[in-house]
């Protein structure tokens, strides 16, 4: 490989890596915002559009943050505190990401088993 096959490579790396790092940087800026309030901003901005898709249901992200909402207040209703976890077991749906972010949203940490197998 000649050098300038070489150095068009280094451009279309550098290029990569700026862009992830502009992609990026925001998160680091702010080490507090969490899946959660992303999801109720998400909410705020789509409303009623498609959030969430499965075969036989699906959840606008206003539904989810509602849904998500609910589990908090469930998990807070039931004594969970900070750090606890809780083992989630059930198949893949839109109910699934709702309970998660709900538990996580008050500080609970989410053991996520999920029941389906890959197919063989």
């Amino acid at each position: 490989m000649g050098w300038i096959a070489r150095l068009k490579g280094d451009v279309t790396f550098l290029r990569g890596a700026l862009r992830a790092l502009r992609m990026t940087t925001p998160i680091a800026k702010h080490p507090t915002r969490v899946f959660p309030i992303v999801v109720e901003e998400l909410a705020e901005k789509f409303g009623d559009a498609p959030a969430l898709l499965s075969a036989r249901e699906h959840l606008s992200y206003r539904e989810l943050s509602e849904r998500a909402n609910r589990y908090a207040r469930w998990a807070r209703a039931n004594g969970l505190a900070k750090g606890e976890t809780v083992c989630l077991l059930m198949p893949n749906r839109p109910e699934y990401m709702a309970i998660w972010l709900g538990i996580t949203s008050v500080g609970g940490v989410v053991a996520l088993v999920n029941t389906n197998r890959p197919s063989t």
